[in-house]
């Protein structure tokens, strides 16, 4: 008589022990001590409760390169000022960080707005914020 054991996949059929390479099919799972092949990021720094986008604007270029070097963000090579502190805030967005803006809210007609930048005299700017009017 033969002794089924139950596989450790749900759904996957029962492994007979007396079968040849029934004890290979239990020991060909990774072992717990084995490399990690995926890299390893050192932690991250404590991250703020909230965050204002216009202070991340009169930042100096060499303090925004160094706020994003110690976060796991890919810096882009030829990024503008604009599209680093996007990444940056975009980060802390992602991350649960509340993420908020000054500014006077353009409306368009087509059911959304753009939060102009009072450091810019409200101008057009592509550093303007994008609220759409959807939810």
């Amino acid at each position: 008589m033969t002794e089924k054991k139950p596989a450790d996949q749900a759904g996957a059929p029962p492994v007979d022990s007396t079968s040849p390479g029934a004890d290979t099919a239990m020991s060909a799972a990774p072992e717990k001590d084995a490399p990690s092949a995926a890299p390893e990021h050192p932690p991250l720094p404590k991250l703020p409760k909230a965050i204002s986008i216009n202070e991340f604007r009169e930042k100096p270029l060499s303090e925004i390169y160094s706020m994003l070097e110690v976060l796991p963000v890919k810096i882009p090579a030829r990024a503008s000022k604009s599209q680093l502190v996007f990444d940056l805030v975009s980060f802390y967005a992602r991350e649960g960080v509340e993420v908020t803006g000054e500014g006077v809210m353009e409306q368009a007609k087509d059911n959304y707005a753009m939060l102009r930048d009072p450091a810019k005299s409200f101008k057009t700017s592509p550093d303007d914020l994008y609220l759409n009017g959807h939810a």
